[in-house]
């Protein structure tokens, strides 16, 4: 078999992606994350379909690992090519396997072929998926593994099919299952349960001896306690006759005690209600009278109080008189005063805008003078701002010459223009000069002493030409400096002399223009003079825009009509005119009217207060007479006490309302003449009895939890009887059961031990090619020979090391995968000894060191010989 092209549809990250396939070894080089994986995913998902649906982790469950990334359909196509007949193959997946389609062609007619199934893997390969996985499709993640299945098994030993390995794993499955469930080693066996409880039972039986015995003495101890308990019940049934007669006698007591309270209290309120009916003259007032009367009072005293609140006192009432004279003729309407304010006012503005347009007796002398002395109003605060810059350009100049000459002065010091440079010279020439001196006295004098002259002069002369030295020295090295040095100061004198003559400039300019404006030079007012004549700059233009609009703003004819026609109104209400007082006068006319109508209502609310009080005190005195009351003196103080008397009087009367009731209906209810004959004498006490039933009740009732406990422990001991005699059948039948599964437990682990001889017996057939094939390969791959390597029965592979075969997972990651890598092409060759299928490598010598992958290189070249061989690889060194 071999595979020609495939087409991606949509699987994974690979989407519309279209490859060939030749015969021999087919490599495929790509970067991490290209899709190698899922392409070789994609191939056996085609022959297989997807695998893990229904499990719950996305790496397991294939169809949503893989699912397209950018959606559209997912699944695609394989063309290739076996037994001599070309097929193309179709798989789509859906969201479910029950919506996956599956569609197979013969590419010589394009008709759909029945070859083979949508089992077409198993179909081909005769290997189930698990099978694939572990023999012709090796994976970087487990090329070290190389598991034999029952499959796998089946195809080694050249069985048609898998049935008779399949049936020995289902039955080894089943022996297995069956021994751990029958184990008698294992707590959840059979014989393991079977025992443990044999050994339970046996305790019981052990314990339930002396039953018998037990249930007698029960028996007897219950018959006794039934007999006192009745005993208690005959006492108890006396005991409930008495205690009936005495709640009896005892509730007619307490109804006549009742009684006699009921009578009392109707007498006490009978005599009260009496008492409270005799504080009235006449007949008795109902309540809504009373009410009635009240309110008739209180609106009495409100009216009063409004007939006082209203009284014009003498100073009102003498306003009111002199506003009656004023408004003779008719209050004016508010509306006409409010118009009449408004001429005033606006006749008041328009004065203002014409006085603060003209100009003041003041402001025409200053403006005059202004014009005297500044000509040109319009370049006056243009000149006066330029001379302020100028006066501040000089003082800053000012100031930087006395730097620069500060500077002048420090340099010129320091490079010795001013003579300190020749102090060497001058202080070595003088030293040179006494040691000569100190040297001829020496020799002219010729003193004797200790420290001669000499001494001194030879130091003089020493010290005077290191001194000499040093100057010669100093001038040496400042020569080359005396032309930089010399530039420094010309500079600094030629911006100096620039400042003072701009400065100079600048003062006979500020000069000039102060003697133009009349104003005396003096430098330390200079920017106080022209502040001030800029100051007069802004007044000077100021004065002549307002003596500009004069004239434009001259209302004094409109202020002349609306003046006149205000006087006219305020003469006629008697007020004296003044035109500076328009406003304040109708103001003030405005007042009087509010005061007038505030005292002419009042006037009429006292009168009408006064009418209205008379009425009210008729109607309450008409009222207190009809109930036979004095009306002479306080009414209202009257109206209180009818009330107080009232509602006292009606209270009592609702109490003796209320007793007399309960009394009617006491009488109506019971037996007089029986309750008034009860009597206690010679009867025993409810609480006596109540005491000796209370001690009956609790003997009975310990009597009954006795009876209750002995008849359960009397059951208890019956139910344990048969229950012993049952555990001993049980003992014995279960101790028959246990021999038997004992029995049965040994023929099934002698039919489990010839199943397995019989499988070993099989597998066996196929280690030697196996071996051949591996040793084969591994010779191919690492260039050694595969001597110290065995394969068991089980396809397990061993290595063998100090003379002791050892399991392969103990050795290194490289070699691991090498191991399985020729296993699974050893198991290939022995599984298909025909035609061959396609075997598919994702990248299996990651772990392989430089030497092995040469070795890798020239193994494949052999593979290819005999198989077709996809390798994908993200590794340009694994490129082989």
């Amino acid at each position: 078999m071999k595979l020609i092209s495939c087409h991606v549809e949509n699987f994974g990250k690979l989407s519309g992606v279209d490859l060939s396939f030749a015969e021999g070894l087919n490599t495929f080089c790509n970067d991490n994350g290209w899709g190698k994986s899922t392409l070789a995913a994609f191939i056996r998902a085609l022959f297989y379909g997807l695998e893990g649906d229904g499990k719950v982790d996305v790496m397991k469950n294939e169809r949503k690992r893989f699912a397209p990334w950018q959606g559209g359909a997912f699944g695609g196509s394989i063309v290739f090519e076996t037994h001599g007949k070309t097929y193309e193959m179709t798989r789509f997946f859906g969201a479910k396997a029950a919506e996956d389609t599956f569609e197979l062609r013969d590419r010589a007619t394009n008709l759909e072929s029945s070859d083979y199934s949508e089992k077409i893997g198993e179909e081909l390969f005769h290997i189930n998926s698990e099978s694939f996985m572990n023999t012709v499709f090796i994976s970087q993640s487990d090329a070290a593994s190389s598991k034999a299945t029952d499959d796998v098994n089946a195809r080694l030993g050249n069985i048609s099919d898998g049935m008779d390995l399949n049936r020995y794993a289902n039955a080894e499955s089943i022996i297995k299952d069956t021994l751990n469930a029958m184990s008698a080693t294992r707590k959840t066996g059979e014989i393991a349960k079977d025992k443990a409880y044999a050994s339970e039972l046996k305790s019981r039986i052990r314990n339930g001896q002396g039953i018998e015995s037990t249930m007698a003495a029960v028996s007897e101890r219950i018959k006794k306690e039934k007999e006192e308990l009745d005993t208690c019940k005959k006492e108890l049934s006396v005991l409930s006759l008495k205690k009936k007669e005495a709640l009896r006698v005892e509730k007619l007591l307490k109804d006549k005690e009742v009684y006699e309270q009921l009578l009392n209290e109707y007498k006490d309120k009978e005599a009260l209600l009496k008492s409270r009916r005799d504080r009235f003259p006449g007949k008795v007032p109902t309540s809504e009278n009373g009410k009635a009367l009240e309110d008739t009072a209180d609106r009495l005293r409100e009216a009063q109080a409004l007939y006082e609140g209203t009284r014009l006192e003498d100073t009102e009432e003498a306003l009111y008189n002199t506003l009656l004279n004023t408004f003779k003729e008719g209050v004016p309407a508010e509306h006409d005063i409010d118009r009449m304010i408004d001429d005033a006012e606006e006749c008041a503005r328009l004065r203002g805008i014409t006085e603060k347009h003209s100009l003041t007796e003041a402001e025409q002398d200053k403006l005059s003078r202004y014009n005297n002395i500044y000509k040109d109003p319009h370049t006056l605060e243009t000149d006066v701002n330029g001379a302020l810059n100028d006066w501040n350009d000089r003082s800053r100049m000012l100031n930087e010459a006395r730097f620069l000459e500060r500077d002048l002065s420090d340099k010129e010091y320091a490079y010795g223009e001013k003579g300190g440079r020749k102090g060497f010279m001058i202080l070595g020439l003088f030293l040179v000069l006494t040691g000569a001196v100190l040297l001829l006295c020496d020799l002219v004098l010729k003193v004797e002493s200790p420290v001669r002259l000499s001494y001194f002069s030879y130091l003089a002369f020493g010290l005077g030409l290191v001194f000499l030295l040093l100057q010669v020295k100093k001038s040496l090295s400042s020569g080359q400096d005396k032309r930089v040095r010399a530039a420094e100061i010309n500079d600094i004198k030629e911006r100096l002399s620039e400042y003072r003559d701009k400065s100079a400039d600048i003062e006979e300019a500020t000069q000039n223009l102060l003697y133009g404006f009349g104003i005396a030079y003096d430098e330390m007012n200079v920017p106080k003079a022209l502040q001030g004549i800029l100051y007069d700059s802004y007044d000077y233009k100021a004065l002549l825009e307002k003596a500009g609009m004069a004239s434009e703003y001259d209302y004094t004819k409109k202020c002349a009509e609306l003046s006149a026609g205000v006087n006219a109104f305020l003469y006629k209400y008697s007020t004296q005119a003044d035109e500076s007082r328009q406003v304040a006068l109708l103001t003030d006319l405005k007042g009087k009217i509010s005061h007038f109508n505030l005292l002419s209502r009042k006037n009429r609310d006292h009168k009408r207060a006064a009418e209205e009080a008379a009425r009210l005190r008729s109607e309450l005195e008409s009222g207190l007479s009809q109930y036979d009351i004095d009306i002479s003196g306080n009414l209202f103080e009257k109206v209180e006490d009818l009330l107080d008397a009232v509602t006292e009087y009606e209270s009592v009367r609702e109490l003796f309302n209320d007793v007399e009731g309960r009394l009617k209906a006491f009488k109506n209810d019971k037996n007089i003449e029986e309750i008034m004959a009860a009597s206690q004498e010679g009867a025993e006490s409810v609480e006596a009895i109540h005491d000796r039933e209370e001690e009956l009740n609790s003997r009975a009732d310990t009597l009954r939890e006795a009876i209750l406990t002995d008849t359960r422990t009397l059951d208890d001991c019956a139910e344990n009887y048969d229950t012993w005699q049952e555990d001993v059948e049980e003992l014995k039948e279960l101790e028959e059961s246990i021999s038997e599964k004992q029995h049965r437990l040994k023929l099934i682990e002698l039919t489990g031990t010839i199943l397995t001889e019989a499988k070993e017996s099989l597998t066996a057939r196929y280690m030697e090619p196996l071996l051949t094939g591996f040793s084969k390969y591994y010779t191919a791959l690492t260039g050694d020979t595969a001597t110290a390597y065995k394969i068991d029965a089980n396809t397990n592979i061993t290595v063998e090391e100090k003379g002791k075969q050892r399991n392969v997972d103990t050795l290194s990651y490289g070699y691991r995968d090498l191991i399985g890598f020729c296993m699974r092409l050893a198991m290939a060759d022995a599984m298909y000894t025909g035609e061959k299928p396609t075997l598919i490598m994702d990248d299996p010598f990651v772990n392989l060191d430089d030497r092995k992958l040469e070795g890798a290189e020239k193994l494949l070249e052999v593979v290819a010989k005999e198989y077709q061989v996809l390798y994908l690889t993200c590794r340009s060194e694994r490129k082989l």
